[in-house]
């Protein structure tokens, strides 16, 4: 049985962003949820392979290896987060902005709670919604500086390539 089809397993990936260390859990091979490493201090270390993997598809470049599994969203969370997929790297989309863009344009509060109940962050970035003000907003993974760190490293990244 090759590792990603063991029934649970937790690899740790270390990019250097202002998350910290990432543990994405996997479960029957598909992710389940992408926490800090914090909570899985016996993760296994991710392949060359997996890295590779986990910074294209955080910089829109290819689909992550593994699948996601969206056990436990609602249809409307997994429509949410799956167009906030859609948001280039290095880019912003407001809550309102993100509402119409899924057919639902007076939902932005609804938005923020399917951003708030994202198992992937980083992944899928929720880091990049922000409030229609301009303001920074609120970031469940790990605060508004973080947030604010994240968004500042892609549009570093976005200006060296």
């Amino acid at each position: 049985m090759k590792p990603s089809e063991q029934a649970s397993e937790h690899i740790r990936f270390d990019l250097g962003l202002a998350t910290g260390p990432l543990v994405v859990r996997l479960e029957q091979g598909a992710v389940s949820a992408i926490q800090p490493a914090a909570t899985s201090p016996d993760a296994r270390p991710a392949t060359a392979q997996e890295l590779t993997s986990f910074r294209a598809h955080l910089e829109g470049r290819a689909p992550f290896m593994y699948p996601f599994s969206w056990a436990g969203l609602t249809a409307f969370q997994r429509q949410v987060i799956e167009e906030l997929g859609r948001v280039p790297f290095g880019q912003r989309v407001s809550y309102q902005e993100l509402a119409q863009r899924v057919g639902r344009p007076r939902a932005a509060r609804a938005v923020g709670t399917a951003m708030a109940k994202n198992p992937y962050p980083v992944l899928y970035p929720c880091h990049r919604v922000v409030p229609s003000s301009g303001a920074i907003g609120q970031y469940s993974f790990g605060g508004p500086s973080v947030k604010s760190a994240l968004l500042a490293w892609e549009e570093q990244q976005v200006g060296n390539h």
